[in-house]
């Protein structure tokens, strides 16, 4: 049977089994629906009009035949011409009606081809969509994992800050029980030390270096700082923490001498009543007393009662300061003796 494409017109032949399938247009590629055309009344009433002629006219050129005989091989000539025309055109429709089979076929074993291809990568995506939700849920449990811990080492740190302020709240009552000047040594990072001596012999033991190096070494080995004179310039306050000695001197050689050490620690600070006022080497804590040392050992038991008053220095620095030294870890015990 003959088609028509709507877009160009083009007829061209087309297998009767194609009858409602979707083809394109060998001119113009258009795609368009192989439709079965209507058979109208009229048309019936001529093909049986057609037959009726067509039988009548083969009757009436039997009959011609018979009377013209001499003519028939000639006709029998044409006749014959006339099937090789037709089997000729009909082997050449016959070709066209195969490519365009071929051609059809071709389209759609393509798009089965491309059906499986589109099959295969969605069962590939779903594949990776899969590992993809495993791998968010592997992580979901890993972060409800660090949540619940992350939630414990709050409560830890929580318990140990509240530790902390207990035993600062403890310390501090200590410190308002010693007295106010306690607590002039909080936040206090870093001081100088300043040795004076007066009245000491030249052939003693006892010297102002001596002093100085051994309380540095003590107040370094509980955690505080020791600052040199320009270091010191730079901290607030500028504290400094002065060791005065002064010895009276005895009557003779073999009598015990008189000593007043004082233990002084020396910073600015503002006055309360006007903040605008600055007051430098203001004494906010102090340690004083006197003593008896032999002058003939070198006066050695001065230094014993110096380190005493220094030990009672730390002793309220860690009081005033519980955070700091917490975070140094617990010094060492000194021996008070």
């Amino acid at each position: 049977m003959k088609a028509i494409c709507p877009e160009c017109k083009h007829r061209f032949p087309v297998p009767v089994q194609f009858v409602g399938r979707s083809v394109k247009c060998p001119e113009c590629r258009e795609v368009m629906e192989i439709s079965r055309p209507p058979r109208s009344r009229l048309a019936k009433f001529l093909q049986t009009a057609v037959v009726f002629v067509a039988g009548a006219g083969l009757l009436g050129f039997s009959c011609w035949v018979l009377l013209r005989a001499p003519e028939s091989e000639k006709i029998q000539r044409a006749v014959a011409s006339a099937k090789a025309q037709v089997n000729n055109e009909r082997r050449i429709e016959q070709q066209k009606t195969e490519e365009i089979i071929a051609v059809l076929q071709a389209e759609a074993d393509e798009a089965t081809a491309k059906e499986q291809t589109a099959n295969e990568e969605i069962k590939h995506l779903q594949e990776i969509l899969n590992l993809v939700v495993g791998q968010l849920k592997q992580k979901e449990d890993q972060i409800n994992i660090m949540m619940e811990e992350l939630g414990k080492v709050n409560e830890s740190v929580a318990d140990e800050a509240e530790r902390k302020r207990q035993k600062q709240q403890s310390n501090l009552t200590q410190a308002l029980i010693k007295g106010s000047d306690v607590w002039s040594l909080a936040g206090m990072n870093g001081l100088e030390v300043v040795a004076e001596l007066e009245g000491i012999p030249q052939d003693s033991n006892i010297t102002e270096q001596q002093l100085r190096n051994d309380a540095e070494q003590l107040l370094r080995e509980n955690g505080i700082e020791v600052l040199s004179a320009s270091e010191i310039l730079k901290r607030p306050g500028r504290p400094r923490l002065v060791i005065r000695v002064l010895l009276l001197e005895p009557e003779t050689e073999t009598d015990t001498a008189v000593v007043n050490i004082n233990l002084d620690l020396k910073q600015s600070v503002l006055l309360g009543r006007d903040s605008t006022i600055l007051c430098v080497d203001v004494t906010t804590w102090a340690k004083n007393g006197w003593t008896r040392a032999k002058a003939d050992d070198g006066l050695t038991d001065i230094s014993k009662e110096i380190n005493n008053y220094i030990n009672e220095f730390i002793s309220d620095y860690r009081t005033s300061n519980p955070d700091e030294m917490t975070s140094q870890g617990e010094p060492p015990q000194q021996n008070m003796n």
